[in-house]
C-alpha cells in the first residue's frame, strides 16, 4: 500500500491530555460526560471531534473514522489522514491515497474556537 505523504510537519496546538485553555477542557468534560450514556464509543467520538478543534483549528482535516462491536461493547477509532489550510491542498493529498482508502474519507473544516465569530444568515428566518 502506497504511504500518504502529509503535509509539512508542525508542532500539535496541544498535547495529549492538555487543552488550549481551562474553559475548553470543562467544556470537553462535559461533553463526553454527557455522552457517557450512549457508551464508550460515543465518548471516544465526541472526543476525536474535541481534538480536531484543538488540533487543528482553522484547517481542512481527512480522517477516516472506524466503529467495531455492537452496543456497550462497540470501540471507536479514529486516523486523521491528512490536514491542509486550503481544500485544494487537502485534495491533492488525497489523490496520493489508494481509491478504496479514499472513499472511505471523511472531510471536514475545522473552525478556530478563538477565531472570529461568523454569522450564518439562515434562508427564511427573519
Amino acid at each position: 500500500m502506497k504511504k500518504l505523504k502529509r503535509s509539512p510537519k508542525r508542532k500539535r496546538k496541544t498535547t495529549n491530555g492538555q487543552w488550549p485553555s481551562a474553559d475548553f477542557a470543562e467544556f470537553v468534560r462535559e461533553a463526553v460526560e454527557e455522552a457517557s450514556d450512549l457508551g464508550p464509543a460515543a465518548q471516544a467520538h465526541v472526543l476525536a471531534n474535541c481534538r480536531l478543534q484543538a488540533d487543528y483549528p482553522g484547517e481542512y482535516v481527512a480522517f477516516i473514522d472506524t466503529f467495531t462491536g455492537v452496543g456497550k461493547n462497540a470501540r471507536f477509532r479514529r486516523k486523521v489522514v491528512a490536514h491542509a489550510l486550503t481544500l485544494g491542498d487537502l485534495h491533492d493529498l488525497l489523490l496520493e491515497l489508494p481509491t478504496k482508502q479514499r472513499s472511505k474519507v471523511f472531510i471536514d473544516y475545522v473552525d478556530d474556537p478563538d477565531g472570529p465569530v461568523e454569522f450564518i444568515d439562515v434562508p427564511g428566518r427573519v
